[in-house]
């Protein structure tokens, strides 16, 4: 039975829905934060149970819902590498119920990191990951990226330093 639950999990955690909802996570945060600094409309408005059932909310919550919908596939196509991180880090605390706070923290570091710098650039200039975390070396293989992610010993042979 527990092979079986595992396999579930593997399974139900590389599909589309679970891509989307990691975008959704980083969109409706992204939004959260820009409705609470009034730039964009407060959805609590036209989307939750308790809001004013009127036509035009009821169109406004359907527009939103689209918008979010394609805000996620634009999540989804622009940052491979920040959700492939994501559902590697869900599977491994997954495997590994009694993991620290600080092993928690790092990889919440590591998923920051992997989305901030997904075209491995800065201000359009080139960036080279060094590290030797094994998760970010993983997510790197999956990506063909091995030029921009290396361990340290790599980097040093690569530029002969």
């Amino acid at each position: 039975m527990a092979k079986y639950m595992g396999d579930s999990f593997e399974t139900n955690l590389n599909t589309l829905k679970t891509e989307c909802l990691l975008a959704t996570y980083f969109t409706r945060t992204t939004y959260n934060l820009l409705m609470n600094e009034g730039k964009v409309p407060d959805y609590r408005f036209f989307l939750y149970p308790y809001a004013p059932q009127t036509v035009g909310n009821v169109k406004q919550g359907i527009k939103f819902v689209h918008q979010m919908e394609e805000n996620n596939k634009e999540v989804i196509r622009r940052y491979p590498a920040f959700i492939s991180l994501a559902k590697e880090v869900i599977k491994r605390i997954h495997l590994n119920k009694n993991m620290s706070d600080d092993k928690l923290h790092n990889y919440i570091w590591d998923i920051n990191l992997m989305f901030h710098i997904n075209d491995h650039t800065i201000c359009r200039e080139p960036l080279i990951f060094i590290t030797s975390d094994k998760a970010m070396l993983l997510v790197s293989g999956v990506f063909h990226d091995t030029e921009n992610v290396l361990k340290y010993d790599e980097f040093k042979h690569k530029f002969k330093l």
